[in-house]
């Protein structure tokens, strides 16, 4: 027996979605949207043609199986490949949509660090061409030719004035471009002050010339330290950016990997108990056909689960998380997770990046959990602890604030713990207090092997 996945609605785009989105981006969701379509028309023909020769190859049954042995492995080997091309471009959209939220619910910024680089790398470019263009006409330095030098002649007191000022530009600008390529977001101002100060000091060396280093290149070249700041800020900013939407494409492909062993794990079931059920049915054992008729419904009504479970890319479980040992009491992380155990991405964030293992306040399956992420998200604004990187879903709050909010976006919870357990954190206190570590306790079996956290991570792994 077999489920096909039902077309599933994209969702409509609001006018503030709509605003926020650029003309390609709106384009390259309307394409998704299509291929959905698409796929999903070819998952359900493939769905329908599979039953189809399943269903006869039961009834004809005999030498006849062998015969179609070939067109049922090509109607297998299609409806995997639908489902494949299915769960891509699924995957495309939900991080699509994902970004979409993130840029709608508040703290949306047009001036935002992550401004494109490659536009400000043209911006740095023309301003370097102007810089150019001041030595080349000479506006970068003012000097008098003319000026009275005892013992020149006219000729030669233009030509020392003409070389006082090529040293002195040459000074300037590696003293300026030495400051520009150490400027950073946290010193920019102080290097600003640099290149003024380095440009009243060379300056002095043309005071018999009666000359100085012009105020408008001065000016362009403090306008370059802070373009080259804000070119930095982007690049950097935008690879942060890509390694945390590797990071969720490979979350999102690990529960994807999840439901469809899981899928293959219900079909194996399946097929086991429609043998068992064949087999009683050949018996004529009423009573127990009966009770794989029953446990053949609750395993189909699991593979129809699953079917959703992929086909909704907003489903999933939102959790409200809390670190007391590494964060503090007034810190929560809002998020949410499309896996099938949802305690195995709580376990990854706990992991040896941080000293403590999280807390579970929170956790709760949701058919539109990006929805209600996103409303969280918005309610908290003005408490996040990272406004620049919105994908870091940190608050300054406390889980007892959280659970207001929450019970307004989610309704009634079936479980909220308000004070986290915290056990490592709070024995780790009471040995520092007793001045004794783990290791040094009369009934400890720890042990030193040389291994840290992380090696004992790659040690238990299996070989791939």
């Amino acid at each position: 027996m077999t489920h096909a996945s039902q077309p599933q609605a994209q969702p409509e785009l609001g006018v503030l979605d709509k605003f926020l989105l650029t003309p390609k981006a709106q384009e390259l969701l309307g394409w998704q949207s299509k291929q959905i379509d698409l796929l999903e028309s070819r998952l359900d023909a493939g769905s329908r043609a599979y039953a189809s020769m399943d269903r006869w190859v039961k009834e004809h049954g005999g030498p006849e199986i062998v015969e179609n042995e070939d067109a049922l492995a090509k109607s297998r080997n299609q409806l995997s490949k639908a489902r494949k091309d299915l769960q891509t471009v699924r995957a495309e959209v939900a991080q699509f949509n994902v970004d979409l939220t993130m840029d709608s619910a508040g703290d949306f910024d047009r001036t935002h660090p992550a401004q494109d680089s490659i536009g400000l790398s043209g911006e740095l470019r023309d301003l370097r061409t102007e810089i150019k263009s001041a030595v080349k006409d000479g506006s970068a330095v003012t000097i008098a030719k003319e000026a009275d030098t005892t013992g020149l002649t006219p000729a030669k007191r233009r030509r020392a004035a003409t070389r006082m000022a090529t040293l002195a530009l040459r000074a300037f600008n590696a003293e300026a471009d030495a400051v520009i390529a150490a400027a950073t977001a946290n010193n920019e101002d102080a290097s600003a002050q640099k290149i003024a100060r380095s440009a009243d000091a060379i300056g002095k060396l043309l005071d018999t010339f009666d000359g100085e280093i012009s105020t408008s290149y001065i000016e362009l070249k403090v306008r370059e330290l802070r373009l080259a700041v804000r070119h930095a800020k982007a690049k950097a900013f935008e690879r942060e950016l890509e390694k945390e939407r590797r990071a969720e494409l490979r979350e999102q492909a690990k529960a994807e990997r999840e439901l469809e062993a899981e899928r293959d794990r219900l079909r194996k079931e399946l097929a086991h108990y429609e043998n068992i059920r064949q087999s009683m049915h050949d018996k004529g054992d009423d009573e127990g056909l009966a009770r794989m008729e029953a446990k053949l419904a609750e395993i189909q009504q699991g593979i129809e689960d699953v079917d959703q479970r992929a086909a909704n890319i907003r489903a999933g479980y939102v959790y409200v998380i809390s670190n007391v040992g590494a964060f503090g009491q007034r810190m929560v992380k809002i998020g949410l997770t499309r896996r099938l155990d949802p305690m195995d991405r709580v376990r990854e964030l706990g992991d040896a990046s941080v000293p403590f293992g999280f807390d579970v306040h929170a956790l709760f399956f949701a058919d539109d959990a990006v929805g209600v992420e996103a409303e969280l998200h918005r309610r908290f604004a003005d408490k996040r602890v990272n406004r620049v990187n919105l994908r870091r879903e940190f608050f300054y709050a406390t889980p007892v604030e959280v659970r207001e909010h929450l019970a307004e976006v989610a309704g009634d919870l079936i479980e909220f713990r308000e004070d986290p357990e915290a056990a490592q954190f709070r024995e780790s206190q009471q040995l520092a207090a007793q001045g004794m570590t783990e290791s040094a306790r009369p009934d400890s079996s720890a042990f030193a092997d040389g291994f840290g956290d992380d090696d004992l991570e790659l040690a238990a792994e299996p070989s791939r």
